[in-house]
């Protein structure tokens, strides 16, 4: 956990204000030292057991002490990027072979098996204390695949948001629509996975009972996410999706992102209501480190 000592307990019992559930307007996240007036005294956050094969990809930035203690409400957002698409691999013929499903491939064989180390870690890491009860998912195929190992390593169901895939490339350049009831690129018309669709290819996985339909913003989504985390009090969001999700919080544009990296953030609300997010730092597995076009830019 990166919260200091005693920092869940008092989380509990700060007063907190209703989620809200769409943001047409949402201003834009700020970072926590843009509007908490702190000096900046060293950190009292505790970072991650780092292993020899699961280790940061830079330095590790946790807030200060008391950064923490002037916000009213926090929670650790984590984010995990898919694993190896198949369409990143040499000589693959999924564009040729799925025209109308180009833009969504699924992960390949590495990749399951790069997502069930990750899984490994971090159950490692975190033991009986995870401390999420749901992990949110771009409903992209690649990320519910890989969010299905997750959900099958800690039990825990997969909850699809459109908006966690706004992000992506793909996306982001078509838009999102909603056709009869089916997810849909909104300047092609090309359908995403339906839900019955996506449950039959990833049978390990457990799903909740609903799933939102509001086509959000990638950076609103997330931080509806957390500010429905923090009114419920719940100290970790566990989020799938893409690199430039990552990237884009992050505010850092050569940010190394591989496949299934995890990015780690800090979400706040300060007494004025104020939403703000801090980029703590990002981890790999060694073993499975693939840098260039495919499995750092893709």
């Amino acid at each position: 956990s990166i919260f200091a000592d005693g920092g869940e307990e008092n989380l509990r019992e700060q007063p907190l204000h209703q989620p809200l559930h769409h943001h047409p307007r949402r201003p834009p996240l700020l970072g926590l030292h843009q509007s908490v007036s702190v000096s900046d005294k060293p950190s009292l956050l505790t970072p991650p057991a780092f292993s020899n094969d699961f280790h940061p990809l830079s330095t590790w930035h946790l807030p200060p002490s008391a950064v923490m203690s002037a916000l009213k409400a926090s929670c650790e957002l984590m984010i995990v990027r898919h694993a190896e698409r198949q369409d990143e691999v040499p000589g693959h013929t999924w564009y040729k072979d799925h025209k109308h499903r180009w833009f969504d491939p699924p992960i390949t064989a590495e990749g399951v098996e790069h997502a069930e180390a990750v899984a490994e870690e971090m159950l490692r890491e975190m033991g009986a204390s995870r401390n999420f009860d749901v992990i949110h998912c771009s409903p992209l195929l690649r990320t519910v695949q890989t969010a299905e190992v997750l959900s099958h390593s800690f039990n825990c169901p997969i909850r699809l948001v459109p908006g966690l895939c706004e992000c992506a490339a793909a996306v982001k350049a078509r838009g999102l629509k909603w056709s009869q009831g089916t997810l849909c690129l909104e300047r092609s018309g090309l359908a995403f996975q339906s839900l019955a669709e996506l449950k039959a290819l990833c049978p390990r996985a457990t799903w909740t009972d609903e799933h939102p339909s509001s086509l959000d913003p990638f950076e609103d989504a997330v931080a509806t996410l957390c500010e429905e985390a923090c009114y419920h009090r719940r100290p970790k969001v566990c989020v799938v999706s893409h690199r430039e999700g990552i990237r884009d919080l992050s505010g850092r544009e050569g940010l190394g992102t591989p496949y299934c990296c995890v990015a780690t953030y800090m979400y706040g609300q300060t007494m004025q209501n104020q939403a703000v997010l801090q980029y703590v730092g990002c981890r790999e597995l060694v073993r499975f480190q693939k840098r260039g076009p495919y499995g750092d830019e893709a």
